[in-house]
């Protein structure tokens, strides 16, 4: 069986998405690799969001960082053990980018 050296999950708050998060990190631990969660958030939200709460570009980062977190320890997968990559964009191409 093929072994796992760095594992990219795509993040969108959804239960699927619970659910690679949950896959991912079980492979991980299996394995002993890195795993990283990739939400991507539409440009188009992000300036609206930006517009409506006030939030410079490290404010909406910061939020929607803290976001993703919540939703990693509701999720129950040892969050410590996942970096966050966030981004703003099409989300296939920022999640492709990640994979490189």
């Amino acid at each position: 069986m093929k072994k796992f050296n760095h594992i990219i999950v795509g993040i969108d708050f959804s239960p699927g998405s619970r659910s690679a998060l949950a896959t991912a990190v079980r492979f991980a631990a299996r394995d002993e690799a890195k795993v990283t969660a990739v939400h991507v958030i539409d440009p188009i939200l992000a300036t609206e969001l930006k517009t409506a709460h006030g939030f410079t570009d490290k404010q909406l980062f910061d939020s929607v960082a803290g976001r993703v977190r919540h939703f990693m320890d509701q999720t129950e997968v040892g969050a410590d053990l996942v970096d966050i990559d966030l981004d703003v964009g099409n989300a296939f191409v920022a999640i492709v980018a990640a994979c490189h």
